[in-house]
This record gives structure tokens, C-alpha cells and sequence, in this order.
């Protein structure tokens, strides 16, 4: 939640901010006691936990920035840069707060961000973000002449088998690891529209992870809408970045179902499947086999099988 100055907490908003570079901010005054309360904001309080440099044309540039500490924060203290020597612009120049532990979305175009991504719940519009390469570059936090975080980013840290890079994000994986350590920023999922402004990232903590687990909750299902084990439930755990193909075959070896198709999955999650087949008709009642195939950014590739049952209604 974004706080204005002497406003009530609110979600979904959107906060038009007037960042200018400083050098042409007028300075604003406290106007209440909160500004005086909230701490200075010091290295490592607000990280950089995703960032769109090459947006496509259904989407824009942001920077997504954490309050990693444990304190309120007022984003009128903070500014960004290219580097630590150039240009900088205020995220606010009137008192804006950030909680702890809450995800923010600067962005010059918030209208593009709230129809491409609508569950975003704070965006704060800055008329103008520092210039974001296509390609590489650098973005730092500033405050108080102090560098709060930066991040060096380059095209070549998005998964290596995605085709085009356009509209996809880079997303934080571990708030605990260093900005700029390898592989801590890596492509936001597809299933996520490859992005995940103003909320937690869909590439979380991989190195917690030591094997890639695929699990089905019940390995029978009825699809018959009586409330119970209506979808097949497939978990999943990802120890790396991975491209994913999901078929289900009948046991004659038909392809009855593509339900995953070459796509990039947040971390860990759920896949369902409702019974029903690429015809759109309702598969029989049997056995079927789930073929899973995932090729990590070294292209390799692994497969599993696991086998299920679908059952018909009981009468």
C-alpha cells in the first residue's frame, strides 16, 4: 500500500507523481509529523525486484522496487539514475510512503501497465523514468546522494531459448541474495504474461530449490461438476529456468491433449487439467499419460511420465 500524505491507505491506486531530474524539483517542506517519523532511507531498505527495459507495444517500461526493511518509508527521499553520477529524478516530490515488506511500480505509462497486467496494486506515475536501454544498461536507487541499490541489467540474463525478448520482464528471484549476483534476475513466466508488476515475483528463490518435482494432488479425477476432484491437479517445483511441454496421451499413444506448450513457468505452482481434449469434447473415462518434457537454459532435456485416471460419475 502507497500512502499519500494525509490520505487513508488505499489499494489499486494509481498516484500521479511529477518526477522531474532534482536539479529542477523546488525542495518541499514536512507538512506532518509522519514525514519527520519515517527512518532515512539507507542501503539495501528499497531493492529493485523487476525491471521492463524493452517493453513491447502492449506494454512499458517499469521499475518494480521492494521495501525490504521494516520500517514505512517515504519515497520522496528516493530517486533514480543511470548511474550514481547522472541525472537523477524524484519518485515524488511530495511525501509518498511505501510499507515494509510491499512492492511499488514506477512507470511513465501506467494506463499500458493496468491493461496488460490488472491485478497490479500500486503504480505510481513518474512523467518521465531515466532512458532504459533496449538492451543493457544500468538503473540505481539514490537517496540522499547515497546508492540504495542498482542493478546492471542485459538482455543476455532472459532465458537463453526465448526467441524475443520484447514485453518480457526481468524479475528478482531472492531478496536475500545480492542485486547483481548471476542468475539472481532471470524472465518473468509465460504463465504470468511475462511480467509481474506490483506483486511477487513469478521467479522465486530457485537456489532454495534441488530438484525439479512434478506431483499430481490425486491421481484419479471426475470431471462431472459434482465439486469433487472435478480438474486434475498437477504441482510442480522448478530447480531452474525451464521451458515446459505438457502432452496427455491415451494408453493406445494418442495425443488427446497439448496442455503446456513450450512455455516458461513461474517457480513452483499448479497446472489443471478439466478432462477435456483439443476437440473440446470430454475425454473418455481411463487411464492417460501425462508426458512432461523440460529443457533447462542449457538445453537440456529431461522428461517425465506419470500416469492418471479419469472416472465417470458414480450412479
Amino acid at each position: 500500500t502507497i500512502s499519500p500524505l494525509g490520505s487513508p491507505e488505499n489499494q489499486n491506486n494509481t498516484y500521479n507523481m511529477p518526477a522531474q531530474p532534482v536539479d529542477q524539483v523546488p525542495t518541499i517542506h514536512p507538512e506532518a509529523n509522519y514525514t519527520d517519523l519515517t527512518p532515512n532511507i539507507t542501503p539495501n531498505d528499497i531493492l529493485i525486484s523487476e525491471i521492463l527495459f524493452n517493453a513491447n507495444k502492449q506494454s512499458a517500461p517499469f521499475i518494480e522496487i521492494y521495501n525490504n526493511s521494516a520500517h514505512t518509508l517515504n519515497l520522496q527521499q528516493l530517486s533514480l539514475a543511470t548511474s550514481p553520477t547522472s541525472k537523477q529524478y524524484l519518485v515524488s516530490n511530495q511525501p509518498l510512503f511505501i510499507n515494509s515488506k510491499e512492492y511499488a511500480v514506477l512507470t511513465s505509462q501506467p494506463n499500458l501497465i493496468q491493461q496488460k497486467w490488472p491485478n497490479q496494486p500500486t503504480i505510481i506515475h513518474m512523467p518521465t523514468l531515466p532512458p532504459l536501454n533496449n538492451t543493457s544498461g544500468t538503473i540505481a536507487l539514490i537517496s540522499n546522494s547515497v546508492v540504495v541499490d542498482q542493478l546492471n541489467y542485459h538482455e543476455n540474463m532472459h532465458f537463453q531459448l526465448l526467441k524475443n525478448k520484447e514485453g518480457i520482464s526481468l524479475e528478482r528471484s531472492s531478496i536475500g541474495r545480492a542485486t547483481n549476483a548471476s542468475g539472481n534476475f532471470k524472465s518473468a513466466a509465460s504463465k504470468a504474461d511475462f511480467a509481474t508488476p506490483g506483486y511477487q515475483n513469478s521467479q522465486t528463490d530457485p537456489e532454495q530449490q534441488s530438484a525439479t518435482v512434478f506431483s499430481l494432488a490425486s491421481k484419479t479425477f471426475s470431471p462431472d461438476n459434482d465439486g469433487f476432484e472435478d480438474q486434475l491437479k498437477l504441482n510442480y517445483q522448478l530447480a531452474a529456468n525451464n521451458l515446459i511441454t505438457i502432452d496427455i496421451f491415451n494408453t493406445r499413444g494418442i495425443l488427446i491433449k497439448k496442455l503446456i506448450n513450450n512455455e516458461t513457468l513461474s517457480t513452483q505452482g499448479t497446472i489443471n487439467w478439466d478432462g477435456t481434449t483439443d476437440n473440446n469434447t470430454l475425454a473418455k473415462p481411463g487411464i492417460y499419460i501425462i508426458a512432461i518434457t523440460h529443457s533447462d537454459p542449457n538445453n537440456h532435456i529431461a522428461h517425465s511420465r506419470i500416469h492418471c485416471a479419469l472416472t465417470g460419475a458414480i450412479k
